[in-house]
C-alpha cells in the first residue's frame, strides 16, 4: 500500500505507507469476505488520515497505539510521522484482539 506525496497546487500533502506485517496479514478473515474488504479499505484510507476520528488512541502500557474499529474486528496500529509509515500490530476479533491486549499490559 502506497500514495502520491503531492497534493493539490503542488503543496506536498502528507502520505502514508500501511505496513502489514505476515503475522497481522494472516489474521484477516479467510477468505475475502465482506469484513475482509472492509478491513482493507479502512486500512488504505489511513494512507492518508493515519489518526481518524473513528479510532482510539490507546493509553497506559499501550500507548502509542491506535485502535481501529471494523465491524466485529480491531486493528491495532502505531503511527510514525518521521517514517510515513501506518504499522499493523494486530487484526482480530474484538474479543481476541481485547485478550491479547490485556496480556501484553501483564
Amino acid at each position: 500500500m502506497g500514495a502520491a506525496r503531492r497534493g493539490a497546487r503542488g503543496t506536498r500533502a502528507v502520505s502514508y505507507r500501511v505496513e502489514l506485517p505476515p503475522p497481522a496479514r494472516g489474521r484477516l478473515p479467510e477468505p475475502p469476505k465482506p469484513s475482509q474488504r472492509a478491513i482493507l479499505e479502512h486500512l488504505a484510507a489511513l494512507e492518508s488520515d493515519p489518526r481518524p476520528v473513528t479510532t482510539e488512541e490507546l493509553t497506559g502500557d499501550q500507548k502509542g497505539l491506535r485502535k481501529l474499529r471494523v465491524g466485529r474486528y480491531r486493528v491495532v496500529y502505531e503511527v510514525t510521522d518521521e517514517e510515513g509509515v501506518v504499522r499493523v500490530a494486530t487484526i482480530g476479533h474484538r474479543r481476541m484482539v481485547h485478550q491479547e491486549m490485556r496480556r501484553l499490559r501483564r
